[in-house]
Protein backbone atom coordinates (compact mmCIF):
# COMPACT_ATOMS: atom_id res chain seq x y z
CA UNK A 1 0.00 0.00 0.00
CA UNK A 2 1.00 3.35 -0.45
CA UNK A 3 0.05 5.93 1.60
CA UNK A 4 -0.23 9.97 0.71
CA UNK A 5 -1.62 12.64 3.09
CA UNK A 6 -2.48 15.72 1.97
CA UNK A 7 -3.59 18.26 4.26
CA UNK A 8 -6.52 19.44 2.64
CA UNK A 9 -9.14 17.00 0.37
CA UNK A 10 -8.44 19.43 -2.56
CA UNK A 11 -5.05 18.48 -1.96
CA UNK A 12 -5.83 14.86 -1.82
CA UNK A 13 -8.27 15.38 -4.91
CA UNK A 14 -5.54 16.98 -6.83
CA UNK A 15 -2.78 13.69 -6.22
CA UNK A 16 -5.65 11.51 -7.08
CA UNK A 17 -5.84 13.16 -10.27
CA UNK A 18 -2.49 13.02 -11.09
CA UNK A 19 -2.21 9.08 -10.99
CA UNK A 20 -5.35 9.00 -12.54
CA UNK A 21 -4.35 11.11 -15.38
CA UNK A 22 -0.82 9.31 -15.47
CA UNK A 23 -2.63 5.75 -16.07
CA UNK A 24 -4.30 6.98 -18.64
CA UNK A 25 -1.50 8.63 -20.24
CA UNK A 26 0.40 5.72 -20.12
CA UNK A 27 -2.71 3.44 -21.68
CA UNK A 28 -5.28 5.34 -23.57
CA UNK A 29 -7.61 2.27 -24.36
CA UNK A 30 -7.34 1.78 -20.27
CA UNK A 31 -10.42 -0.13 -18.44
CA UNK A 32 -11.57 1.88 -15.28
CA UNK A 33 -13.66 0.90 -12.51
CA UNK A 34 -15.98 3.86 -11.34
CA UNK A 35 -17.86 4.74 -7.78
CA UNK A 36 -19.98 7.24 -6.85
CA UNK A 37 -20.52 9.49 -3.64
CA UNK A 38 -18.98 11.70 -1.76
CA UNK A 39 -15.93 11.09 -1.04
CA UNK A 40 -14.87 10.79 -5.27
CA UNK A 41 -17.07 13.87 -6.30
CA UNK A 42 -13.88 15.73 -5.90
CA UNK A 43 -12.15 14.28 -7.74
CA UNK A 44 -14.33 13.82 -10.55
CA UNK A 45 -15.07 17.88 -10.74
CA UNK A 46 -11.09 17.36 -11.40
CA UNK A 47 -11.26 14.99 -14.32
CA UNK A 48 -14.20 16.95 -15.70
CA UNK A 49 -11.84 19.96 -15.70
CA UNK A 50 -8.70 17.96 -17.28
CA UNK A 51 -10.94 16.64 -20.04
CA UNK A 52 -12.41 20.31 -20.96
CA UNK A 53 -8.92 21.61 -21.20
CA UNK A 54 -7.55 18.76 -23.53
CA UNK A 55 -5.08 16.94 -20.96
CA UNK A 56 -6.75 14.43 -20.34
CA UNK A 57 -8.73 12.22 -23.18
CA UNK A 58 -11.22 9.27 -21.49
CA UNK A 59 -12.60 8.69 -24.79
CA UNK A 60 -11.13 5.67 -25.79
CA UNK A 61 -11.29 3.98 -22.38
CA UNK A 62 -13.64 1.52 -21.16
CA UNK A 63 -15.65 2.29 -18.15
CA UNK A 64 -17.23 -0.30 -15.52
CA UNK A 65 -19.34 -0.38 -12.40
CA UNK A 66 -18.73 -0.45 -8.59
CA UNK A 67 -21.93 -1.35 -7.79
CA UNK A 68 -25.66 0.02 -7.86
CA UNK A 69 -28.92 -0.43 -6.97
CA UNK A 70 -31.14 -2.69 -9.14
CA UNK A 71 -34.90 -2.26 -10.30
CA UNK A 72 -34.59 1.40 -10.74
CA UNK A 73 -34.47 2.65 -14.09
CA UNK A 74 -31.06 3.61 -15.73
CA UNK A 75 -32.00 7.05 -16.26
CA UNK A 76 -33.16 7.87 -12.35
CA UNK A 77 -31.33 10.93 -10.64
CA UNK A 78 -30.43 8.66 -8.09
CA UNK A 79 -29.15 5.41 -9.98
CA UNK A 80 -25.68 5.51 -9.47
CA UNK A 81 -24.81 4.77 -13.58
CA UNK A 82 -26.93 8.48 -13.92
CA UNK A 83 -24.56 10.31 -11.21
CA UNK A 84 -21.69 8.56 -12.71
CA UNK A 85 -23.11 9.45 -16.68
CA UNK A 86 -23.62 12.86 -15.19
CA UNK A 87 -20.35 13.30 -13.62
CA UNK A 88 -17.87 11.44 -16.17
CA UNK A 89 -18.91 9.47 -19.03
CA UNK A 90 -20.96 12.42 -20.88
CA UNK A 91 -18.66 15.19 -19.89
CA UNK A 92 -15.55 13.58 -20.97
CA UNK A 93 -16.77 12.01 -24.19
CA UNK A 94 -16.81 8.16 -23.38
CA UNK A 95 -18.24 6.28 -26.73
CA UNK A 96 -21.43 4.49 -25.70
CA UNK A 97 -20.36 0.82 -26.56
CA UNK A 98 -17.59 1.28 -24.28
CA UNK A 99 -19.59 1.95 -21.17
CA UNK A 100 -20.76 -1.36 -18.62
CA UNK A 101 -23.00 -0.49 -16.61
CA UNK A 102 -25.30 -2.37 -14.34
CA UNK A 103 -28.80 -3.62 -15.62
CA UNK A 104 -32.13 -2.16 -14.31
CA UNK A 105 -33.37 -5.61 -13.63
CA UNK A 106 -33.59 -6.60 -9.96
CA UNK A 107 -33.16 -10.14 -10.93
CA UNK A 108 -29.79 -9.93 -11.34
CA UNK A 109 -28.73 -13.42 -10.44
CA UNK A 110 -25.67 -15.87 -11.11
CA UNK A 111 -25.67 -15.78 -14.71
CA UNK A 112 -25.66 -12.15 -15.24
CA UNK A 113 -23.28 -11.58 -12.25
CA UNK A 114 -21.02 -14.10 -14.25
CA UNK A 115 -21.26 -12.62 -17.80
CA UNK A 116 -19.84 -9.26 -15.69
CA UNK A 117 -17.14 -10.91 -14.21
CA UNK A 118 -16.47 -12.46 -17.83
CA UNK A 119 -16.26 -8.84 -19.34
CA UNK A 120 -14.13 -7.44 -16.97
CA UNK A 121 -11.88 -10.57 -17.03
CA UNK A 122 -11.85 -9.82 -21.04
CA UNK A 123 -11.27 -6.67 -20.82
CA UNK A 124 -8.70 -6.26 -17.88
CA UNK A 125 -9.56 -3.58 -15.41
CA UNK A 126 -6.78 -1.59 -15.10
CA UNK A 127 -7.20 1.07 -12.29
CA UNK A 128 -10.26 0.72 -9.63
CA UNK A 129 -11.29 4.14 -7.76
CA UNK A 130 -12.46 3.29 -4.92
CA UNK A 131 -14.26 4.97 -1.46
CA UNK A 132 -14.56 3.71 1.84
CA UNK A 133 -17.33 3.69 4.48
CA UNK A 134 -17.04 4.62 8.37
CA UNK A 135 -17.40 0.46 8.77
CA UNK A 136 -14.88 -0.07 5.71
CA UNK A 137 -17.37 -1.01 3.49
CA UNK A 138 -16.58 -0.68 -0.12
CA UNK A 139 -19.31 -0.68 -2.72
CA UNK A 140 -22.02 -2.76 -1.11
CA UNK A 141 -19.64 -5.46 0.39
CA UNK A 142 -20.69 -5.01 3.96
CA UNK A 143 -19.06 -6.15 7.29
CA UNK A 144 -19.79 -9.87 7.00
CA UNK A 145 -18.15 -13.33 8.53
CA UNK A 146 -16.42 -13.83 5.45
CA UNK A 147 -15.16 -11.95 2.33
CA UNK A 148 -17.09 -11.22 -0.18
CA UNK A 149 -15.74 -13.03 -3.55
CA UNK A 150 -16.95 -12.25 -7.66
CA UNK A 151 -19.97 -9.73 -8.80
CA UNK A 152 -23.30 -10.59 -7.06
CA UNK A 153 -26.70 -9.28 -5.93
CA UNK A 154 -26.65 -7.49 -2.24
CA UNK A 155 -30.33 -8.06 -0.43
CA UNK A 156 -30.11 -3.83 0.82
CA UNK A 157 -31.24 -4.39 4.77
CA UNK A 158 -33.81 -1.95 5.98
CA UNK A 159 -30.94 0.61 7.35
CA UNK A 160 -29.73 0.62 4.32
CA UNK A 161 -32.99 1.26 2.24
CA UNK A 162 -33.73 4.32 4.97
CA UNK A 163 -30.69 5.59 4.29
CA UNK A 164 -32.12 5.73 0.82
CA UNK A 165 -35.31 6.50 1.09
CA UNK A 166 -34.63 10.28 1.02
CA UNK A 167 -33.09 10.13 -2.42
CA UNK A 168 -36.40 7.42 -4.08
CA UNK A 169 -39.16 9.71 -2.02
CA UNK A 170 -39.58 7.46 0.52
CA UNK A 171 -38.79 3.81 2.09
CA UNK A 172 -41.49 1.97 0.13
CA UNK A 173 -40.22 3.48 -2.86
CA UNK A 174 -36.40 2.63 -1.88
CA UNK A 175 -34.78 -0.10 -3.57
CA UNK A 176 -34.13 -3.51 -2.20
CA UNK A 177 -31.51 -4.86 -4.48
CA UNK A 178 -27.86 -4.04 -5.48
CA UNK A 179 -25.26 -5.04 -7.17
CA UNK A 180 -21.29 -4.85 -6.44
CA UNK A 181 -18.04 -6.47 -7.10
CA UNK A 182 -17.15 -8.75 -4.48
CA UNK A 183 -13.52 -7.67 -2.69
CA UNK A 184 -12.02 -10.49 -4.97
CA UNK A 185 -12.93 -8.88 -8.31
CA UNK A 186 -11.88 -5.69 -6.66
CA UNK A 187 -8.42 -6.94 -5.47
CA UNK A 188 -8.01 -7.99 -9.39
CA UNK A 189 -7.33 -4.69 -10.62
CA UNK A 190 -4.29 -3.84 -11.54
CA UNK A 191 -4.27 -0.79 -9.76
CA UNK A 192 -6.54 0.66 -6.89
CA UNK A 193 -6.99 4.04 -5.70
CA UNK A 194 -8.90 4.41 -2.72
CA UNK A 195 -10.02 8.43 -1.58
CA UNK A 196 -11.03 8.57 2.41
CA UNK A 197 -11.34 12.62 3.69
CA UNK A 198 -12.69 13.55 6.98
CA UNK A 199 -12.49 12.58 10.29
CA UNK A 200 -15.68 9.39 9.74
CA UNK A 201 -13.21 7.59 7.62
CA UNK A 202 -10.38 7.24 10.36
CA UNK A 203 -10.94 4.29 11.89
CA UNK A 204 -11.40 2.45 8.69
CA UNK A 205 -8.30 3.76 7.46
CA UNK A 206 -6.60 2.80 10.89
CA UNK A 207 -8.03 -0.69 10.75
CA UNK A 208 -6.71 -1.07 6.89
CA UNK A 209 -2.62 -0.15 7.73
CA UNK A 210 -2.96 -1.03 11.32
CA UNK A 211 -4.73 -4.56 11.69
CA UNK A 212 -5.21 -8.02 9.89
CA UNK A 213 -7.56 -8.30 7.17
CA UNK A 214 -10.81 -9.07 9.15
CA UNK A 215 -14.81 -9.81 7.06
CA UNK A 216 -15.61 -6.98 9.33
CA UNK A 217 -13.59 -4.05 7.89
CA UNK A 218 -14.20 -5.23 4.35
CA UNK A 219 -11.66 -2.67 2.99
CA UNK A 220 -9.14 -5.06 4.75
CA UNK A 221 -8.96 -7.75 2.24
CA UNK A 222 -7.10 -5.27 -0.06
CA UNK A 223 -4.01 -4.62 2.22
CA UNK A 224 -1.78 -6.97 0.03
CA UNK A 225 -1.95 -5.58 -3.04
CA UNK A 226 0.66 -4.61 -5.10
CA UNK A 227 -0.52 -1.11 -6.76
CA UNK A 228 -3.06 0.31 -3.95
CA UNK A 229 -2.78 4.08 -3.39
CA UNK A 230 -4.76 5.36 -0.47
CA UNK A 231 -5.32 8.95 -0.59
CA UNK A 232 -6.19 10.68 2.26
CA UNK A 233 -6.69 14.52 4.20
CA UNK A 234 -5.37 14.76 7.52
CA UNK A 235 -8.32 13.91 8.73
CA UNK A 236 -9.01 10.97 7.28
CA UNK A 237 -5.13 9.82 8.72
CA UNK A 238 -6.14 10.86 12.21
CA UNK A 239 -5.65 7.97 13.64
CA UNK A 240 -2.66 6.50 12.62
CA UNK A 241 0.81 6.76 14.42
CA UNK A 242 3.09 9.54 12.78
CA UNK A 243 5.62 6.70 11.85
CA UNK A 244 3.07 5.24 9.36
CA UNK A 245 2.17 8.90 8.59
CA UNK A 246 5.86 9.85 7.55
CA UNK A 247 6.95 6.43 6.12
CA UNK A 248 4.23 7.13 3.29
CA UNK A 249 3.61 10.92 2.66
CA UNK A 250 4.39 11.89 -0.20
Amino acid sequence: MKLVVKSTPSEADAFALSVFEDIVGVKPECSIGYPTGRSVNGLYTLVRAASAQGRLDLSRTRAFQLDDYLGIPLSHSARFAQILREQVLAPCGLAEGNIHLFPEDERFGDAEAAAYEALLASCGLDLLLLGVGANGHVGFNEPSERFSTATHRVTLTEVMRRDAAGSFGSFEEAPRYAATMGMQTIARAHTLILIAQGEKKADAIARLFLGKADPACPVSALKGHPDFWVIVDDRAAGKLPASVIRKGKV
